[in-house]
């Protein structure tokens, strides 16, 4: 079995569009677990942050208390799906700063989706802005926006800036839309690709399917990037403050 890293998945119950409950919540973590997934990413959209932040706390140690219970050799981490627009880049960078939205796992990577209809132009300007900021920016499912299968160099433009990108595995391998299917298969062959994430929000509506896509990864490139991909890159650059499951960040 593959070890995969899940960096994007909406798995606290209750805060988001995510998860409806802890039971739910379980499953998705035994789904991902049996798929050979030993580390998640928890990553709530912002709004739960600006809604509730002590809630989703609460409820992110909840989860872990009760999944390590489970599985002890799985690790959830805190994260956030930001959404990043030009008119409230600002206020999210003031938000970051203040620790009112986290970043991943308490690094200085930020894991960002922009608006399905943004331009390059905006996409580009918001990750200018917040590299200038002192924030690394990871470009959450990649392969979704128009822009990156209208022109393939904004893309190689936002890497050479330190961009890194995240695919959803499934989009890999069974994505039924053809242009993002391509996407994600063209940004794999320029070897693009820096994570792997399900993207899951609940057991049944997109759900924690990385198996899949991670083996297309592996039949495709070299193993050395394919583990890159499937949990080097996270292993390295988002793990080490890791809070494992129960624990108090101590």
């Amino acid at each position: 079995m593959r070890k995969i890293y899940d960096i994007h998945m909406h798995l606290i119950p209750e805060v988001d569009d995510g998860a409806w409950n802890l039971d739910m919540a379980l499953t998705m973590v035994q789904m991902a677990y049996h798929q050979g997934v030993r580390k998640i990413f928890a990553t709530p959209h912002s709004s739960a942050f600006r809604e509730g932040p002590e809630r989703v706390e609460a409820q992110y140690r909840r989860l872990v208390e009760h999944a390590g219970r489970l599985y002890p050799d799985l690790e959830i981490l805190m994260g956030c799906e930001v959404l990043l627009t030009e008119f409230s880049l600002e206020q999210i960078i003031k938000e970051l700063g203040e620790g009112r939205i986290p970043s991943m796992n308490g690094t200085g990577w930020v894991l960002a989706e922009f608006r399905q209809d943004v331009d390059a132009q905006e996409a580009e300007k918001c990750i200018d802005r917040l590299k200038s900021r002192g924030w690394n920016l990871i470009l959450a499912h990649a392969e979704r926006y128009r822009f990156a299968s209208v022109d393939h160099t904004v893309l190689r433009s936002m890497a050479e800036k330190g961009c890194l990108i995240q695919v959803n595995a499934c989009s890999l391998d069974r994505e039924e839309c053809v242009w993002i299917r391509e996407n994600a298969r063209w940004m794999l062959e320029e070897r693009l690709i820096s994570f792997l994430g399900s993207d899951a929000h609940r057991t049944f509506h997109r759900p924690p399917e990385v198996e899949g896509g991670t083996e297309y990864l592996y039949g495709h490139t070299e193993r050395e990037y394919a583990d890159a991909v499937a949990f080097g890159n996270a292993q390295m650059l988002l793990c080490g403050n890791g809070r494992k499951n129960g624990a108090d960040g101590s």
